[in-house]
């Protein structure tokens, strides 16, 4: 899904508020949702090549699918991951599973990230970046 979120609320910094006001740096964070978060997002069966789907708008594109679980999926579960992406973040449930960066002699990304899913439903989440830089 190609997205944009079309307003940020900026927040200091969590680290030591006090000296942020007293610093020259001006260093903030932006808190924004895991996932496709904008209604009317493109949905397809399938992955898209992200050049294609972006249009190079963007460096950025989230894949998002869930999986329900009738069963306890145990303790076993691997999430593997091929991607020409030049870095990638997975999500599990909205936590942070796992990340990976290419570098310049080996752009492709081929990731094992262990995750822990839940009997019901659980949704997968992966940002794929392009950016050019690890």
């Amino acid at each position: 899904s190609a997205s944009a979120i079309s307003s940020f609320v900026t927040e200091p910094s969590k680290e030591d508020i006090g000296s942020l006001e007293t610093s020259s740096s001006k260093w903030s964070w932006i808190s924004e949702p895991v996932g496709i978060s904008k209604v009317g997002s493109l949905s397809k069966t399938g992955l898209l090549e992200q050049i294609n789907t972006t249009a190079d708008r963007s460096d950025y594109l989230w894949y998002s699918l869930s999986v329900d679980l009738k069963d306890d999926p145990g303790s076993q579960t691997v999430l593997h991951i091929e991607s020409l992406g030049h870095a990638l973040h997975a999500f599990i449930n909205g936590k942070l599973a796992g990340s990976q960066a290419g570098n310049s002699g080996k752009a492709k990304l081929n990731v094992e990230i262990p995750i822990a899913l839940v009997s019901g439903k659980n949704k997968i989440d992966l940002l794929s970046l392009t950016v050019g830089l690890q």
